[in-house]
Parts: C-alpha cells; sequence; structure tokens
C-alpha cells in the first residue's frame, strides 16, 4: 500500500475514533467531581468504563500518528513546506 494511502487513512480515521471513544464514555449526570456518583456508575458497568477508558486511550494514540502522518507529509512535499514540517521545539522564528 502507498504510503499516502496510509497517511491519509490515519488522518481520516483518527478523529472519528476519538469521537466514538468519546460518545461511548458513559455520562455521569450532576455537577462533576462528585465522587459518589462516579462510583455507583462505575460500579453498574465496570467493564463498559474499562473498555471506554482503554479506547480512548487508543484513539489518542491515532490522533498522534495522524500529527505524525501529517509531518511526514509536509516534509516529503519539498522546500516549500520545510520550515512548517522540520521546526524543533528549540526552533524559535524572530520574524513576526
Amino acid at each position: 500500500m502507498d504510503t499516502n494511502k496510509i497517511r491519509a487513512a490515519t488522518v481520516a480515521i483518527a478523529p472519528v475514533v476519538l469521537a466514538a471513544a468519546l460518545l461511548w464514555h458513559p455520562p455521569i449526570p450532576g455537577r462533576l467531581p462528585d465522587d459518589a456518583a462516579v462510583a455507583e456508575h462505575v460500579a453498574h458497568d465496570p467493564t463498559r468504563w474499562g473498555l471506554a477508558h482503554l479506547a480512548a486511550a487508543v484513539a489518542s494514540a491515532f490522533l498522534i500518528l495522524g500529527f505524525i502522518a501529517v509531518r511526514g507529509y509536509l516534509r516529503d512535499a519539498g522546500d516549500a513546506w520545510a520550515m512548517w514540517s522540520q521546526r524543533g521545539p528549540d526552533d524559535r522564528s524572530t520574524t513576526a
């Protein structure tokens, strides 16, 4: 499979997976933090809570891969995008 197709699929799928994980998370009524309400809801269905949080972690990993895919695309695009894809945390531009 072509690298650009994998990158495009990662960028397209990552937000959908994250949204699905967040929507699957059981809602907690009332104002948070309410330890008693959280404990009651977790005790009601601990498997769903565990899987929902695991799904959110996996979705976050997909989102990170999506950002890495965009960076790789910009790096491969050439000089026109080099400034945006190769800057590190210590590279501060003095032009503003």
